[in-house]
């Protein structure tokens, strides 16, 4: 991994909430809509946290497929010339190749913006286990 300035971790989950509708404690699950996105940025030890939100996104991939977008998104506010974007489900910018389809046109965007700015995009998928962004995307589950 020489010469990679930062490694951005990404990941989806739906934008659901547990919360008590009780006083004895019951939770219930409510779905908010759309899904959240974890980006978790790692530089020389450093660790920068993101959430974003997308309601538009119809599925689990299109999530993902936006995640990618928001981490170069946060690759270029961030100054960066390379990057490693590790998610468990999207291995390159042509994972879709579906036309019509969102998921596409977020990664379509995610390109062009990574070619427009310069920024060198390398994508190392990883387990869903090991996905740092996990938690990330899955924050707010409970409230």
């Amino acid at each position: 991994m020489e010469g990679i300035e930062a490694v951005i971790w990404a990941d989806a989950h739906e934008n659901t909430v547990r919360k008590v509708v009780n006083r004895f404690g019951k939770k219930v699950t409510f779905n908010n809509g759309g899904y959240r996105i974890g980006i978790l940025v790692e530089k020389e030890g450093e660790k920068k946290e993101f959430v974003f939100y997308n309601t538009r996104c119809p599925d689990q991939f299109a999530g993902e497929c936006f995640s990618v977008l928001k981490a170069v998104e946060v690759a270029k506010e961030m100054g960066f010339k390379k990057i490693v974007i590790r998610n468990d489900r999207i291995d390159s910018f042509y994972a879709t190749t579906k036309w019509g389809y969102i998921g596409m046109k977020y990664l379509y965007i995610a390109r062009k913006l990574s070619e427009d700015e310069g920024i060198d995009v390398e994508f190392k998928i990883c387990s869903s286990v090991k996905n740092k962004a996990d938690g990330l995307s899955r924050r707010g589950l409970e409230e």
